[in-house]
């Protein structure tokens, strides 16, 4: 899962924990080239591949962090996620020496004053259907030249299911933004801009090419796209894995053990 994918990560939870839940609506089960599978059914979202991810779960307004290396898992919202990050990056910054701080702050907000946002435009290219969904081709443009091509599913039943995370995507976005203010980054991609993040609204991406750099590369591809009943298990913390906070998830405590 991508950037365009909402940036959440990845999440572990065999799938053979379907068949032993209670039953469910129906929802979607999504999987790209990487091997990665989404889960999206009522407002909840679970990402996951070998390494562990995320889930999402709009209505309970919990995130779930999972590390399936460790069998570990971090819960709670996505404020408490953003306070245990933030704190992370804030005792990060005061192990710099006060000269190079100031010297990082000075080189970050002088590139924050000379460069400009780029001029993103998003034209929309052709219509066509990728695994049984009717499908719209987009391009977007990056001052005036073609960055990106995008390709969303726009099956209706499909953003129902997931539409109602956008307030926790927002959050999310939001802490993202706030990190980085603190290490002075900045993100002039094209992600940033409100025509792209409007798009990304319209659909589910189910392919994405970029062109940079005189180079052609795919970045995502969806290859099955299947509406079906997940059971709540699927949303739930991986079963026998230890839960410990975000402020130890993050920093990787167990790993120095």
């Amino acid at each position: 899962m991508t950037k365009k994918h909402l940036l959440f990560g990845q999440a572990l939870l065999g799938a053979s924990l379907i068949s032993s839940a209670l039953p469910t609506q129906a929802g979607w089960l999504i999987v790209d080239t990487g091997g990665a599978t989404t889960y999206v059914q009522d407002g909840r979202l679970k990402n996951h591949e070998a390494g562990g991810g995320v889930i999402m779960d709009a209505k309970a307004g919990q995130l779930i962090m999972v590390d399936a290396e460790r069998r570990q898992y971090a819960a709670g919202t996505v404020d408490q996620f953003c306070q245990a990050a933030t704190a992370m990056i804030d005792m990060a910054m005061q192990n710099v020496p006060p000269e190079y701080r100031q010297m990082m702050r000075q080189m970050m907000g002088s590139q924050a004053k000379t460069a400009a946002p780029p001029t993103v435009k998003v034209i929309k290219d052709s219509t066509t259907t990728m695994l049984g969904q009717a499908t719209t081709k987009y391009k977007i443009m990056v001052n005036n030249e073609l960055a990106e091509e995008i390709w969303l599913a726009d099956a209706a039943a499909l953003q129902k299911e997931w539409q109602p995370l956008a307030g926790m995507m927002q959050d999310f976005e939001a802490c993202t933004k706030k990190m980085g203010a603190m290490t002075g980054a900045v993100d002039l991609g094209p992600e940033t801009n409100p025509e792209y993040q409007a798009l990304m609204k319209k659909g589910w991406p189910l392919k994405s090419v970029s062109h940079a750099h005189g180079q052609t590369r795919t970045d995502s591809e969806v290859v099955r796209l299947e509406q079906k009943k997940i059971a709540a298990a699927e949303f739930q913390p991986p079963a026998g894995y230890k839960a410990i906070s975000f402020a130890e998830f993050l920093g990787g405590q167990d790993m120095a053990e």
